[in-house]
């Protein structure tokens, strides 16, 4: 499809370059860049002058050639100039003798306005003009150097249309190529599981366990925060509230206590309809004496 194309484009240029064959010149139309799988040179033509590849372009837009390049719609379009380059390169490589030294590029514009111009070693023109440059320039090759380079450059580009040989490998007569056998391919038997579903499920995995473990926590948490509140209450609490930490009795201690006093741990394990000792630990420490079975109460009731 993009041989057609291009033949489709450069159809009016083509039919101009056509018309060279009865001065002596060779046209070559649509041919394979020498040493490129897919490139293709629009045109290579062979005269007196000596060999030029032309590359027909159908842009739109005003063309300007200044400063040794051309501009398209006010761009300057220096890849357009390398490809030329390489391709006249490309072609020299297929002829000999002095016609290798006098291939030039040259792209081409299908329109009626001439465009005159030189960048560097590519040559600007258009179909209006492109005769005219051609046939103008001085001759530098004989006719029978045009043919030689004709017939060099139709064998080039036949060896570059057609596909490169392929060499047979060497073998020993008797000698019999031993193929690898083929391993079996196992076949999963069990369900697939996706990636991102195992990511999810080792996520929640995770998720639960660390949850498990705070939940394991929270009661000491609960007890630690307990004990916190009782001694920051023991410590802001004025001191009209408790007359005296220490008792020596238990008469005395119940007339500011009447359930008795204990520390925060027997006083929570007390149950029961009767009154609850009160959380002292400083009133419990200072008349330890008076907890005769060490139970952590001081001065309960004796009904408990």
């Amino acid at each position: 499809m993009e041989r057609l194309a291009r033949r489709f484009r450069a159809r009016p240029t083509g039919t101009i370059l056509e018309g060279l064959h009865a001065e002596g010149w060779s046209v070559f139309t649509d041919v394979r860049w020498p040493g490129s799988r897919r490139g293709s040179v629009d045109h290579v033509i062979v005269g007196p002058p000596g060999v030029f590849v032309i590359d027909v372009k159908d842009w739109a837009g005003r063309i300007e050639v200044r400063d040794n390049s051309f501009w398209c719609r006010g761009r300057r379009q220096h890849r357009v100039l390398g490809q030329a380059s390489e391709a006249a390169h490309a072609v020299a490589g297929l002829v000999s003798g002095p016609a290798a030294s006098t291939v030039r590029s040259a792209i081409c514009f299908e329109r009626d306005e001439a465009l005159v111009g030189w960048c560097y070693e590519v040559m600007i023109c258009s179909t209006a003009n492109v005769r005219e440059m051609l046939t103008r320039r001085p001759p530098m090759l004989s006719a029978e150097e045009v043919t030689l380079a004709s017939i060099e450059l139709d064998l080039g580009f036949r060896a570059a249309a057609d596909p490169p040989p392929r060499t047979p490998r060497l073998q020993m007569p008797g000698q019999r190529r031993s193929r690898r056998p083929r391993e079996p391919r196992i076949r999963r038997t069990e369900p697939r599981i996706s990636r991102t579903f195992r990511r999810g499920v080792l996520k929640l995995s995770v998720l639960g366990l660390v949850g498990i473990l705070a939940i394991s926590q929270v009661p000491k948490v609960i007890e630690y925060g307990g004990h916190l509140k009782d001694r920051a209450v023991d410590a802001v609490r004025p001191e009209t509230v408790l007359p005296q930490i220490g008792f020596d009795s238990c008469a005395a201690l119940r007339k500011v206590y009447p359930d008795g006093v204990g520390t925060v741990a027997a006083v929570r394990k007390v149950k029961g309809p009767w009154g609850v000792p009160a959380i002292q630990p400083d009133v419990y420490r200072a008349s330890e004496v008076l907890d005769k079975d060490r139970d952590g109460l001081v001065c309960e009731r004796a009904d408990r």
